[in-house]
């Protein structure tokens, strides 16, 4: 909504602004597309963006799609912790697109059980 506003008050200003001396026509059309471009801005200013809910279920049982992810000089990996108790955190590996779920926060070394490929150690960090 903000980028239709944005472009009806651009564009109406431009119409208005273009129009030569004695001309009717582009203020005519001109005025009306840049007061609706001021209407919609103000209505998407005081929107509300709209949330999906989830249920509290929905949220502990999350987990990140498993995919692929390419390699970028070396392997790629994805790390998803959760906030709220119990601390659970998911580890997507990039080369294979397996996901693994451990207890806790991240730890400071991890080897992708699937793969064997090793994600971090701690002399990355």
């Amino acid at each position: 909504m903000f980028i239709a506003s944005l472009v009806c008050l651009i564009s109406g200003a431009a119409m208005i602004t273009s129009s030569k001396p004695g001309e009717v026509f582009p203020i005519a059309v001109g005025a009306p597309i840049s007061l609706t471009g001021i209407i919609m801005f103000m209505l998407a200013m005081i929107s509300k963006p709209q949330e999906k809910k989830m249920s509290e279920k929905e949220i502990r049982e999350w987990v990140p799609d498993t995919e692929t992810l390419p390699e970028a000089g070396k392997v790629m990996y994805r790390i998803d912790v959760t906030l709220d108790k119990p601390i659970t955190t998911s580890i997507l590996c990039g080369s294979c697109g397996k996901l693994s779920k451990i207890k806790g926060n991240r730890p400071s070394e991890f080897t992708c059980e699937n793969c064997n490929t090793q994600l971090w150690s701690n002399e990355e960090e």
